[in-house]
């Protein structure tokens, strides 16, 4: 809860709230927590869509790219629907869908998936060209590389680090 709040009082205004490691039982109480909080504060909230969410109480939500190539249409009863994607079928699949933005990764190498071969920029655009989805750029990146994210084609970027890291640093 501290850290969503440290997101909100950045005035960050679209926020995906990932709980994969809470237990379920403590799962209401913190989306009802977070629900508080976010009252009043201009912010989108999108569920991310492997929690076990019954109804469409959130303004968004936010589907892994698992969950993105399980859907035969869009989610329905929610304001704003995203997805992850890693690759053109999934971007694709995103837009058939009509969703209403994609997030793609990882640009960069990126602590938190060690393994994952990252695309770099030339690739990015590449994939984002071949699209009509606003698309932001994920993966390693920092608050610096806004300016390049846009040049390649990106709506903007997401991240954990570059923003969580960012609110909790003195100063």
């Amino acid at each position: 809860m501290d850290r969503y709040r440290l997101l909100i009082d950045q005035g960050i205004r679209l926020i995906q709230i990932r709980l994969k490691s809470l237990p379920t039982a403590e799962l209401a109480a913190t989306l009802e927590g977070i629900a508080s909080e976010s009252a009043g504060a201009d912010t989108t909230l999108l569920i991310n869509a492997d929690l076990p969410i019954s109804d469409a109480d959130y303004a968004g939500l936010h589907l892994s790219s698992r969950a993105l190539r399980a859907c035969k249409t869009r989610p329905a009863g929610y304001r704003w629907v995203a997805a992850s994607c890693h690759n053109l079928d999934e971007l694709r699949l995103a837009e058939d869908l009509g969703l209403d933005f994609a997030v793609l990764a990882p640009v960069q190498t990126t602590a938190s998936h060690p393994g994952a071969a990252a695309l770099g920029w030339e690739r990015f655009e590449a994939l984002v060209e071949r699209v009509g989805l606003p698309v932001y750029a994920l993966g390693g990146l920092q608050r610096e590389d806004g300016a390049r994210a846009a040049d390649a084609g990106a709506q903007g970027i997401a991240g954990i680090g570059a923003f969580l890291n960012a609110a909790q640093s003195p100063g």
